[in-house]
């Protein structure tokens, strides 16, 4: 006995998409040494080189903050 044939109503898709990630930040840049004031890995999309030199200028800040409190120069938040 064989089962009759069922009429193809429509198709089923699953699509998975990740809403709440940013862009993929695929590229990256490593600057400095970790024993001459530390190194800075700052990750980036080569396609928006605008927001890369953002990002960098934006780690060298964080970098000389982290600098100053290890010196006793600032006064932790």
């Amino acid at each position: 006995m064989t089962a009759p044939a069922l009429p193809v109503i429509g198709e089923y898709r699953h699509l998975h998409t990740n809403k709440n990630e940013g862009p993929q930040l695929t590229s990256s840049i490593t600057i400095g040494t970790p024993g001459k004031g530390g190194e800075v890995k700052i990750y980036f999309d080569l396609s928006d080189p605008g927001e890369a030199e953002q990002r960098i200028r934006e780690a060298f800040k964080l970098r000389e903050l982290a600098r100053l409190l290890n010196e006793g120069q600032a006064v932790p938040a």
